[in-house]
């Protein structure tokens, strides 16, 4: 309940948020209803339908490179003669999806490199339907020879539009010891994984625009 002079309305606005509930991340703001309150009768209750306004996170209202974003978690297990990495993709979220008729399915790309140069390359199956928030719920394990040093490697995460003859990328993530802050801390974390037994966790990462043809 909220106590306000009926003086003080005149240019006031009642904003009801919807969150979103996740268990890997902090909740986040979703959507938002917006009331204009010296439009609404002073003396009697009443229901009122409003249409929900969808917004971005906070943090990416502004960021012309925002496309989405991509959860997912990677585990480094080593052997005697090779290098595990094992990624689960689990969900993406609030993708911009261009010329969305022509696109066949969604799929994510991995690509691992040591140096710049590409070791491994793989990706899931291709008939993921095409939505805002698709479900992935799929794992690539990528085997690697022996001598490989994590130290020296960094991961390309892409998310691609499957089209009759090509793969299209929406949006990108990288994990490395040089990325931006959240793909280095993942990249931590994938180090702390190597040879424990500890579950690997779920990040979420959002996904950058890259130029056509990279």
């Amino acid at each position: 309940m909220f106590c306000i002079q009926l003086d003080d309305l005149s240019g006031k606005h009642l904003l009801c948020h919807l969150y979103d509930y996740d268990q890997f991340v902090k909740t986040e703001k979703v959507g938002v209803v917006q009331l204009r309150l010296n439009s609404l009768p002073h003396d009697e209750s009443l229901y009122v339908e409003k249409h929900i306004d969808r917004c971005l996170p906070e943090s990416h209202d502004h960021e012309e490179n925002y496309v989405g974003e991509l959860l997912f978690s990677v585990k480094s297990t080593k052997a005697k003669d090779n290098l595990t990495l094992t990624f689960f993709f689990a969900k993406a979220k609030d993708l911009h999806i261009e010329d969305e008729i022509a696109v066949l399915g969604l799929t994510v790309r991995v690509t691992v490199l040591e140096d710049g140069k590409k070791l491994k390359k793989k990706r899931t199956i291709d008939n993921i339907k095409v939505t805002t928030n698709p479900l992935f719920n799929q794992e690539i394990v990528l085997v690697l020879p022996q001598h490989v040093n994590l130290a020296d490697m960094s991961i390309v995460v892409d998310l691609c539009k499957v089209k009759i003859s090509s793969y299209e990328v929406v949006g990108r993530v990288y994990i490395s010891a040089h990325g931006d802050k959240r793909g280095a801390e993942h990249w931590r974390e994938l180090q702390h994984s190597l040879n424990t037994n500890n579950k690997s966790l779920e990040w979420w990462h959002q996904l950058k625009k890259v130029a056509k043809g990279s």
